[in-house]
């Protein structure tokens, strides 16, 4: 600040502000004299004219920018722009907050950046000579966009005229100043200390967060590039209520608010997209269930929206705790933009070198009509695992290498390397119509698995075999997706349509010592895993002009999953045959699965609305399975599993104000039931499916879950701090609980029934002009509520995610040598907790651990220049543990990543 003159710009912005809301001046109120504050204005105000020459003598030449505005609403576009531009901003908040803006990218004057920004909009704006940018309908008597029902006419009148003229008089101090946003007659203000916009689509309608009446978590693109994320495992485990495994490329889980019994292995109980595109069920090659889902590295990402709760009415099945929404840039019909980015770190411990390029490309062929944007990228981390079978044997070793195993010392292992490819294209001839196709490509090679052996001396060590014909490789993972969507929209005015169509095709590959199932003797274990989906939504969003609105939709999903694993002889090929299948099991599962779905709101008032909801769905889903030894056909079996259910919402929220959210929701969610495995004949003789005693059901049936939240949006001091909070209670029933038999089978009932209830706490504060704060934190309680065979008793807790986690983030903006820099601090704490419903007195807890990151960087014009710093204690607790493992019950584990400390050098244009 340069004193004296932003010191009193200040004081007249403050006064202004004031007397526009009919609210006592700051001092004023301190003082609880009205009468001094508006003594201490005209003294400031006096002041402030004194200097006027020197003000405005900043503003006399226009100057250009280098703009960075992504396309987003017009009230943040707007603030964005004023930020950068260093200049003041003058418009009329109510009409404006439901128009989209224009992305600005690239060098312009302010008033060129201006008129890109509000093309087509329907506004209009000019930069006065006094540096304020003064924004306004485009016709005196234009109304405002009713979507989010907050339009208001903008009558011209003397009054307003008379508290524009009051808010000009601010501009012509304004040149040289910071960026301050005043409302347009007194009817809202915010200004650069006022926290950023996001609109999201949880609700499958555009809406600000704060207007969405649901719990939800929003991180923002500027958001994801300075604090560094890069994939899920990143930013979950620092959401309330959220949990996130990841034990390698593509084999990760999910746990929204405790719902979970069998993270490892049970299909996905928190569903994924990538914008419109589902990937929950794209999991690896590891297992024959749908644990896991495909992690898209997070390059040119708008932002990330998580909706805690049963999401069964809008995203249907496997949301029966959440959903995780990865939403991507689109293309900028309007300039050529692009972004290449460049990083080089170093992990401790075991670790070593990691590196990172990406590139992004934005080229409009047609202005306003057609633009293509691609992105690639190729990240490469180093591991942090020793194998130290041969140095260290432990009991499976020692066993294993009398029998012809191989072992040998290394390091670097679960080293991997993701390369992507994003190519979308934007197609809008008319204001009406447009198409958005996108090819999206992303390849992961993974050396080795990332997992700890618990009987090791080291932290960071573990003891595996080598893999293939007499040892002759190392054991290793990988993963490819490729995913097309086409997106057509048409806008009539009264609503929209939109119609999705994604095809999806998944290759999950692992190799791995299988020595540990197999008593002793060196075999590899082979997987591989097929995936081919085809998915397509086709829904309405209604734009009606009076109380009712509606959503209404159709989805149809055809799914292709065959997966295989076979064990092969990886010792001395004198002792056995590298080239034959000892033991072979393939499983095609296909699903298809069609639904209907729609959401009716009813706004008794500007105040009340109740959202009614509900889906109807009915699926197949099929189950064949061969089994083989040495060759010779052991089983060949096949099974028709079929179902159809409801699921439905009710919501009332109650706009207390522009400041103030209250609602309550009770929603339901479910997953897909599931053909029963195999009646082997020597169970079921008779064949009337009774097996010692128990009748063995067709189909195991959807499960599903029932929940009630009472939540509260509360922004106060002009949106300088927000707290969205939120109370819950879920009942899961219906959970599949396989139980074996004496005859050596095991099968799959409808068994268990548990409860989760908690509560959570979102807070954002722009503490200063160049102080952010954003804080986070949840208590979860998730337990049986009655004994299930061979899951858990009544009162046992559930099992991968910790009943307590919170985190801290503040990010400081200044000045430094006259360049934009930052500093930000992330703490995150989460709970200890158990892989298991439940484990033995021995077993080691995952979690309890804190983690602190910390991020710098500097803007020279393009270039921004950044250092960080992750896992700043080097915190090395279990993030993952496995217990009883194979025939001898080892424990494997996965541990946090030890300190990385890199540089990032980005370069846009």
């Amino acid at each position: 600040m340069h004193f004296p003159e932003d010191f009193f710009r200040w004081l007249v912005i403050f006064s202004v502000r004031a007397q526009q809301q009919k609210k006592p001046l700051f001092v004023g109120t301190l003082l609880n004299r009205e009468k001094i504050g508006k003594a201490l204005t005209r003294i400031a105000l006096a002041v402030a004219l004194s200097i006027m020459p020197v003000s405005l003598s900043s503003a006399d030449q226009p100057r250009e920018h280098n703009f960075n505005i992504p396309q987003q609403s017009v009230q943040t576009a707007l603030t964005s722009l004023a930020n950068q531009a260093n200049v003041y901003l003058l418009f009329p908040y109510d009409q404006v907050i439901a128009v989209n803006a224009n992305a600005v990218q690239g060098t312009y004057s302010v008033q060129q950046a201006l008129n890109m920004l509000l093309h087509n909009t329907g506004l209009s704006g000019d930069l006065t000579e006094g540096g304020v940018l003064a924004i306004s309908r485009a016709g005196a008597n234009a109304s405002a966009t009713e979507n989010h029902g907050k339009g208001k006419s903008m009558n011209i009148t003397n009054s307003t005229k008379r508290k524009t003229l009051l808010a000009g008089l601010v501009g012509l101090f304004a040149a040289g100043g910071t960026a301050q946003a005043v409302a347009q007659g007194g009817e809202a203000a915010t200004g650069q200390s006022a926290i950023d916009e996001i609109i999201v689509t949880a609700n499958k309608r555009e809406q600000s967060l704060q207007d969405a009446a649901m719990s939800i978590s929003a991180i923002g693109g500027d958001t994801i590039e300075k604090r560094g994320l890069v994939g899920m495992d990143d930013y979950l485990r620092t959401l309330p209520g959220v949990s996130f495994q990841d034990r390698g490329a593509s084999q990760n889980t999910v746990v929204i608010r405790g719902m979970a019994t069998n993270p490892q292995l049970e299909d996905s109980t928190a569903g994924v997209y990538f914008g419109e595109t589902p990937l929950t069920g794209l999991s690896g090659a590891n297992s024959q269930d749908n644990g896991g889902s495909a992690d898209i590295k997070l390059v040119d990402i708008e932002r990330i929206e998580v909706l805690r709760g049963p999401q069964g009415t809008l995203f249907g099945a496997s949301a029966i705790a959440g959903t995780v929404r990865v939403i991507p840039n689109v293309p900028n019909l309007q300039e050529m933009e692009g972004k290449v980015a460049t990083r080089f770190s170093s992990t401790g411990e075991q670790g070593g070198n990691n590196t990172m390029i990406q590139g992004v490309l934005n080229i409009p062929l047609i202005e306003n009509k057609l633009a293509v944007r691609a992105v690639a990228y190729r990240f490469d981390n180093s591991g942090y695992i020793d194998n130290v079978g041969a140095s260290q044997p432990d009991a499976l070793i020692t066993g294993t290498l009398p029998n012809g195993g191989f072992v040998s010392d290394r390091d670097d292992v679960g080293g991997d390397e993701y390369t992507g490819f994003r190519l979308t294209t934007l197609w809008q001839p008319t204001d009406q119509f447009k198409a958005t196709l996108m090819y999206l490509s992303q390849d992961i090679e993974q050396d080795g698995y990332p997992e700890v052996s618990y009987s090791t001396s080291g932290k960071f060590q573990q003891t595996r075999l080598q893999v293939g014909p007499d040892g002759s490789r190392y054991e290793s993972l990988s993963h490819e997706i490729d995913i097309t969507n086409l997106i057509l929209e048409y806008d009539l005015e009264w609503g929209s349509i939109l119609s999705s169509s994604s095809k999806i095709n998944s290759d999950p590959e692992a190799e791995q010592d299988g020595s540990l199932f197999n008593f002793n003797l060196p075999y590899s274990t082979i997987s591989t895993r097929d995936i081919d989906v085809f998915v397509q939504e086709l829904r309405f969003t209604s734009n009606f002009d009076g109380p009712w609105q509606l959503l209404a939709g159709v989805y149809y999903e055809d799914r292709e999953n065959d997966f295989a694993f076979g064990d092969r002889w990886s010792g001395d090929s004198s002792l056995g045959n590298p080239n034959e299948v000892a033991f072979a099991v393939k499983t095609q599962t296909p699903v298809k699965q069609k639904a209907i779905f729609g959401e009716l709101i009813y706004k008794f008032n500007d105040q009340l609305s109740a959202t009614f909801g509900g889906r109807y769905f009915e699926f197949d889903r099929d189950r064949a399975t061969q089994v083989s030894f040495l060759s010779v056909p052991i089983a060949d079996q096949s099974t028709t599993g079929k179902g159809e259910d409801e699921t439905y919402k009710f919501n009332l929220s109650y706009q207390a104000n522009d400041d103030l959210l209250l609602y309550g929701q009770w929603s339901e969610g479910f997953r897909l039931g599931t053909p029963q495995e195999i009646l082997i004949p020597s169970c079921d003789p008779d064949n009337d499916r009774v097996v010692e005693g128990v009748f063995i059901p067709e189909n195991v049936d959807p499960d599903t879950t029932e929940s009630i939240e009472l939540g509260a949006k509360v922004a106060w001091l002009d949106n300088r701090l927000t707290v969205n909070a939120a109370i819950y209670h879920t009942d899961w029933e219906g959970i599949p609980v396989s139980l074996p038999f004496l005859c050596g089978a095991a099968y799959t009932f409808n068994a268990g029934k548990s409860k989760s209830q908690g509560a959570e706490i979102e807070v954002q504060a722009q503490l200063t002009e160049s102080l952010f704060m954003n804080l986070g934190t949840s208590y979860n309680l998730s337990e049986l509520t009655e004994d299930a065979v061979n899951l858990g008793s009544d009162g046992d807790a559930l099992p991968g995610s910790s009943d307590f986690n919170f985190s801290l983030g503040l990010e400081y903006s200044f000045n430094l040598a006259g360049k934009a820099s930052y500093a930000r601090v992330d703490y995150a704490y989460v709970s200890d907790y158990f892989s298991v419903i439940q484990p033995n007195l021995t077993d080691p807890e995952a979690g309890g651990y804190s983690q602190i990151d910390l991020k710098a960087g500097i803007s020279f014009g393009e270039f921004d220049l950044d250092i960080f710093v992750k896992n700043l204690s080097n915190a090395e607790e279990f993030t993952w543990v496995e217990t009883g493992f194979g025939a001898l019950g080892l424990t494997r584990a996965y541990r946090l990543r030890p300190r990385t400390v890199g540089v990032n050098l980005n370069y846009k244009f």
